[in-house]
Protein backbone atom coordinates (compact mmCIF):
# COMPACT_ATOMS: atom_id res chain seq x y z
CA UNK A 1 0.00 0.00 0.00
CA UNK A 2 0.92 3.42 -0.53
CA UNK A 3 0.02 6.29 1.46
CA UNK A 4 0.35 10.21 0.49
CA UNK A 5 0.69 12.21 3.84
CA UNK A 6 -0.87 15.58 2.70
CA UNK A 7 0.61 18.76 5.72
CA UNK A 8 -0.59 22.55 5.11
CA UNK A 9 2.55 23.76 3.95
CA UNK A 10 2.39 25.98 0.42
CA UNK A 11 3.99 22.05 -1.57
CA UNK A 12 0.43 20.41 -0.22
CA UNK A 13 -0.82 22.13 -3.26
CA UNK A 14 1.35 20.13 -5.06
CA UNK A 15 -1.63 16.95 -4.41
CA UNK A 16 -4.38 18.99 -6.92
CA UNK A 17 -2.03 18.18 -9.53
CA UNK A 18 -1.61 14.46 -9.20
CA UNK A 19 -3.26 11.37 -9.78
CA UNK A 20 -3.62 10.07 -6.38
CA UNK A 21 -6.16 6.90 -7.35
CA UNK A 22 -3.00 4.54 -5.75
CA UNK A 23 -2.58 5.79 -2.97
CA UNK A 24 -4.29 6.22 0.64
CA UNK A 25 -4.87 9.75 0.84
CA UNK A 26 -4.22 10.58 4.66
CA UNK A 27 -4.79 14.52 5.23
CA UNK A 28 -3.47 16.47 8.71
CA UNK A 29 -4.85 19.67 10.15
CA UNK A 30 -6.37 22.03 7.41
CA UNK A 31 -5.08 19.72 4.34
CA UNK A 32 -8.43 18.22 4.48
CA UNK A 33 -9.43 21.91 2.65
CA UNK A 34 -7.36 20.80 -0.52
CA UNK A 35 -9.31 17.91 -1.94
CA UNK A 36 -12.94 17.26 -2.61
CA UNK A 37 -12.87 13.70 -1.33
CA UNK A 38 -9.75 11.77 0.87
CA UNK A 39 -9.82 8.96 3.03
CA UNK A 40 -8.26 9.84 6.31
CA UNK A 41 -8.35 13.13 7.96
CA UNK A 42 -5.92 13.37 11.68
CA UNK A 43 -6.31 16.45 13.96
CA UNK A 44 -5.39 17.45 17.53
CA UNK A 45 -7.27 18.06 20.35
CA UNK A 46 -6.96 21.82 19.99
CA UNK A 47 -7.96 21.90 16.44
CA UNK A 48 -9.98 25.27 16.71
CA UNK A 49 -13.91 24.35 16.08
CA UNK A 50 -14.15 26.99 13.14
CA UNK A 51 -11.47 25.34 11.17
CA UNK A 52 -13.36 22.39 11.14
CA UNK A 53 -14.41 20.78 7.99
CA UNK A 54 -18.27 21.71 7.20
CA UNK A 55 -19.27 18.67 5.21
CA UNK A 56 -17.45 15.60 5.62
CA UNK A 57 -15.87 14.34 2.76
CA UNK A 58 -12.97 12.10 4.12
CA UNK A 59 -13.83 8.26 5.62
CA UNK A 60 -12.22 8.50 8.76
CA UNK A 61 -11.52 11.04 11.89
CA UNK A 62 -8.55 10.39 13.80
CA UNK A 63 -8.13 12.43 16.92
CA UNK A 64 -5.71 12.63 19.70
CA UNK A 65 -7.01 9.11 21.99
CA UNK A 66 -6.24 7.41 18.55
CA UNK A 67 -2.90 8.12 17.36
CA UNK A 68 -1.48 8.56 20.99
CA UNK A 69 -2.47 4.77 21.69
CA UNK A 70 -0.57 4.01 18.51
CA UNK A 71 2.13 5.99 19.36
CA UNK A 72 2.08 4.15 22.70
CA UNK A 73 1.56 0.57 21.22
CA UNK A 74 4.72 0.87 18.96
CA UNK A 75 6.68 1.64 21.69
CA UNK A 76 6.16 -1.32 23.85
CA UNK A 77 6.95 -2.57 20.29
CA UNK A 78 10.26 -1.55 19.48
CA UNK A 79 11.00 -1.52 23.06
CA UNK A 80 11.76 2.66 23.29
CA UNK A 81 13.49 3.40 26.86
CA UNK A 82 10.83 6.55 27.44
CA UNK A 83 8.54 7.16 29.58
CA UNK A 84 6.82 9.67 26.97
CA UNK A 85 6.26 7.77 24.32
CA UNK A 86 4.63 10.70 22.23
CA UNK A 87 7.68 12.84 23.43
CA UNK A 88 9.69 11.02 22.15
CA UNK A 89 8.67 10.28 18.72
CA UNK A 90 8.38 14.39 18.66
CA UNK A 91 5.90 16.27 19.96
CA UNK A 92 4.11 17.76 16.73
CA UNK A 93 1.68 16.84 14.81
CA UNK A 94 3.44 15.94 11.60
CA UNK A 95 5.50 13.49 14.16
CA UNK A 96 2.29 12.42 15.88
CA UNK A 97 0.20 11.55 12.76
CA UNK A 98 3.78 10.18 11.20
CA UNK A 99 3.55 7.76 13.68
CA UNK A 100 0.04 6.35 13.69
CA UNK A 101 0.24 6.05 10.03
CA UNK A 102 2.95 3.43 10.44
CA UNK A 103 1.65 2.02 13.29
CA UNK A 104 -2.25 1.86 12.11
CA UNK A 105 -1.92 1.18 8.56
CA UNK A 106 1.77 -0.12 8.49
CA UNK A 107 1.81 0.57 4.43
CA UNK A 108 4.92 -0.03 2.36
CA UNK A 109 5.22 3.34 1.83
CA UNK A 110 4.90 6.70 2.85
CA UNK A 111 5.47 9.61 0.69
CA UNK A 112 5.49 13.38 2.57
CA UNK A 113 3.73 16.52 0.75
CA UNK A 114 3.45 20.05 2.27
CA UNK A 115 5.96 19.19 5.07
CA UNK A 116 9.15 21.13 4.50
CA UNK A 117 9.19 22.98 8.18
CA UNK A 118 9.95 26.23 5.47
CA UNK A 119 9.48 28.73 7.76
CA UNK A 120 9.10 32.04 7.64
CA UNK A 121 11.65 33.63 10.66
CA UNK A 122 10.25 36.96 10.32
CA UNK A 123 6.33 35.44 10.80
CA UNK A 124 8.13 33.69 13.99
CA UNK A 125 9.89 36.70 15.09
CA UNK A 126 7.19 38.97 15.04
CA UNK A 127 4.56 36.06 17.11
CA UNK A 128 7.23 36.47 19.71
CA UNK A 129 6.93 40.34 20.15
CA UNK A 130 3.68 40.65 20.27
CA UNK A 131 3.07 38.02 23.31
CA UNK A 132 2.99 34.80 21.38
CA UNK A 133 -0.75 34.23 20.78
CA UNK A 134 -2.20 30.71 20.08
CA UNK A 135 -5.16 28.64 20.51
CA UNK A 136 -3.89 27.97 24.22
CA UNK A 137 -4.66 32.02 25.33
CA UNK A 138 -7.04 32.62 22.72
CA UNK A 139 -4.84 34.72 20.35
CA UNK A 140 -5.11 36.84 22.97
CA UNK A 141 -7.75 38.42 21.21
CA UNK A 142 -5.60 39.32 18.55
CA UNK A 143 -6.88 39.54 15.02
CA UNK A 144 -4.52 36.60 13.39
CA UNK A 145 -5.05 37.17 10.33
CA UNK A 146 -5.01 41.04 10.20
CA UNK A 147 -1.67 40.81 12.53
CA UNK A 148 0.42 38.43 10.10
CA UNK A 149 -0.89 39.95 6.67
CA UNK A 150 1.93 41.58 6.23
CA UNK A 151 4.33 38.41 6.41
CA UNK A 152 3.95 35.96 3.45
CA UNK A 153 2.35 32.76 4.78
CA UNK A 154 3.95 29.44 5.89
CA UNK A 155 0.74 27.37 4.52
CA UNK A 156 -1.51 27.06 1.19
CA UNK A 157 -4.12 28.36 3.22
CA UNK A 158 -2.45 31.69 4.80
CA UNK A 159 -3.95 31.88 8.04
CA UNK A 160 -1.70 29.83 10.68
CA UNK A 161 -0.08 32.55 12.30
CA UNK A 162 3.17 30.67 13.85
CA UNK A 163 5.01 27.59 12.48
CA UNK A 164 3.97 25.10 15.47
CA UNK A 165 7.59 23.59 16.63
CA UNK A 166 8.71 26.84 16.69
CA UNK A 167 5.72 27.66 18.62
CA UNK A 168 6.36 25.50 21.23
CA UNK A 169 9.72 26.62 21.45
CA UNK A 170 11.28 23.22 19.89
CA UNK A 171 13.60 24.56 16.86
CA UNK A 172 14.94 23.38 13.97
CA UNK A 173 17.91 20.61 15.71
CA UNK A 174 15.00 19.16 17.51
CA UNK A 175 13.37 18.63 13.82
CA UNK A 176 16.59 17.34 12.80
CA UNK A 177 16.98 14.95 15.49
CA UNK A 178 13.12 13.71 15.67
CA UNK A 179 13.36 12.98 11.40
CA UNK A 180 16.48 10.96 11.71
CA UNK A 181 14.77 8.94 14.56
CA UNK A 182 11.50 8.61 12.37
CA UNK A 183 13.89 7.30 9.76
CA UNK A 184 15.94 4.99 12.27
CA UNK A 185 12.35 3.51 13.20
CA UNK A 186 10.42 3.56 9.37
CA UNK A 187 13.76 1.39 8.79
CA UNK A 188 12.73 -0.96 11.44
CA UNK A 189 9.28 -1.35 10.26
CA UNK A 190 10.24 -2.58 7.05
CA UNK A 191 8.43 0.77 6.01
CA UNK A 192 9.99 3.35 3.01
CA UNK A 193 9.39 7.49 4.05
CA UNK A 194 9.86 9.59 0.71
CA UNK A 195 9.35 13.42 0.73
CA UNK A 196 7.38 14.23 -2.71
CA UNK A 197 7.85 17.82 -2.26
CA UNK A 198 9.76 19.95 -4.88
CA UNK A 199 10.45 22.16 -2.53
CA UNK A 200 14.66 22.49 -1.18
CA UNK A 201 13.82 24.49 1.41
CA UNK A 202 13.08 23.51 5.12
CA UNK A 203 13.66 20.74 7.05
CA UNK A 204 12.81 17.30 5.85
CA UNK A 205 15.38 14.80 5.54
CA UNK A 206 13.40 11.76 3.95
CA UNK A 207 14.63 10.71 0.60
CA UNK A 208 13.66 12.42 -2.18
CA UNK A 209 10.61 10.90 -4.49
CA UNK A 210 9.74 12.56 -7.82
CA UNK A 211 5.79 11.87 -8.61
CA UNK A 212 6.00 13.95 -11.71
CA UNK A 213 5.17 10.98 -13.62
CA UNK A 214 1.61 11.21 -11.99
CA UNK A 215 0.99 14.68 -12.56
CA UNK A 216 -2.27 14.75 -14.92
Amino acid sequence: MNVIYIGSGKSALQAKKLDLTNFNIICLNNAWRLLDNFDVWIRPGDFPSKDMPKEINFKKEVSYSEYSYHIKKLSKELNWQTNSPEHYVGYTMFFQGLYYIMSAIKPKNIYTLGFDHDYNIDRYNHWKNIGEPNPQNQFLNINIEKEFDRFEADSFYGKSSTPDPLRRGLGFDYLKDKFELAKKVSKDLNINLYNASFQTKGVNLFKRANLVSLHK
